[in-house]
């Protein structure tokens, strides 16, 4: 099982597969970034999409890359500011994670 899906599980929300994306929805991520804290995972990058029939279409102004924090709540704190920033209530996010 990838990070994000054992994230999601801790965090009891459902991780939706599309295209061998792991997506988590707008009104998730809250509690998908609190399971990163608490398994104290860096965010290292987050792309925000939506979904048309079954395929997911980037949005290119909802890409961000945190490589550079090194501390997981920091890059977690970053990540909620980007997306409270760009985020819709119809877009999905792809995150890229690193484990401790």
């Amino acid at each position: 099982m990838g990070l994000t899906l054992a994230l999601g599980r801790m965090a009891g929300i459902a991780i939706r597969e599309v295209g061998g994306l792991q997506l988590v929805t707008f009104a998730d991520t809250e509690a998908f970034l609190a399971a990163c804290v608490a398994a104290d995972v860096l965010v290292l990058g987050v792309e925000g999409f939506y979904l048309e029939s079954e395929h997911a279409r980037p949005d290119m102004d909802a890409i961000a890359d945190f490589s550079q924090i090194s501390d997981c709540k920091e890059s977690v704190l970053e990540t909620q500011r980007f997306i409270e920033a760009v985020g819709q209530p119809t877009m999905l996010f792809d995150f890229a994670l690193s484990g401790a």
